[in-house]
Formats: C-alpha cells, sequence, structure tokens
C-alpha cells in the first residue's frame, strides 16, 4: 500500500513545476497568474497551459514562497524546464529558477547525487 501511495504521490507531482525566487507581493491568485503569464512569454514557452498556480507554505517575514504550478501535461513541464536556463538572461526574472516538484524522499537523493557530482 506504501508503494502504491508513493508512485501516486510521483505521478501527481510529475505535472507539477516548482518557481523559486519570485519576489512575494500583495498578489492574489490572479496576480500570479499573470507574473507566470509573463515568466512564460519571456521563456518562449506562452504555449503551455497550467490548471492551478499557488504558493506553498505559511507566509513569514523575509521569506519569498516557492510557488507551484500545475500543467495539464508532463510535457509542458518538460517544455518550461528545457526553457528555464532562458530566465538568467532576463532582466526581471534573473534571480528565479524552476525544477521539478519532488516529494521529499526524492529531493534527499538527488541532493546526494549532485554533491557527489560536486566532488
Amino acid at each position: 500500500k506504501e508503494v502504491i501511495e508513493k508512485v501516486h504521490e510521483e505521478d501527481r507531482r510529475a505535472c507539477n513545476v516548482m518557481v523559486y525566487g519570485l519576489e512575494e507581493g500583495a498578489e492574489d491568485e490572479a496576480g500570479l497568474v499573470f507574473l507566470m503569464a509573463d515568466l512564460t512569454l519571456e521563456v518562449d514557452c506562452n504555449g503551455v497551459e497550467c490548471n492551478d498556480i499557488y504558493r506553498v507554505g505559511k507566509r513569514e517575514e523575509g521569506k519569498t514562497r516557492p510557488i507551484r504550478v500545475e500543467c495539464k501535461t508532463r510535457s509542458d513541464v518538460q517544455f518550461l524546464l528545457s526553457n528555464a536556463r532562458k530566465l538568467k538572461k532576463t532582466e526581471k526574472f534573473s534571480k528565479v529558477y524552476l525544477a521539478p516538484d519532488r516529494t521529499r524522499e526524492q529531493k534527499v537523493a538527488h541532493n546526494k547525487l549532485v554533491n557527489e557530482m560536486k566532488e
């Protein structure tokens, strides 16, 4: 049963992208949609369709919460991630980066691999 839940969770997250480093303002859900529309235009991904966009976690002073973007398909996620490098070249989004939505276990494994590669 645990394995099935784990696979289901990973499958559910496969259509999500996390956006880090996008400053928080007084934006509401509509504001986030406009921000993401602007971001996708900057990286030539204006054909990507999203189901939902929202900030993750509790609001804390001095911290920026990540944004979870739920795309319609996995190919939309791959398209966004493959074009994310273009963000560094823009003035508005130079400090913003995209990453796949991973479970806690996947994050630990990924960080371990990255650290091994750095050595």
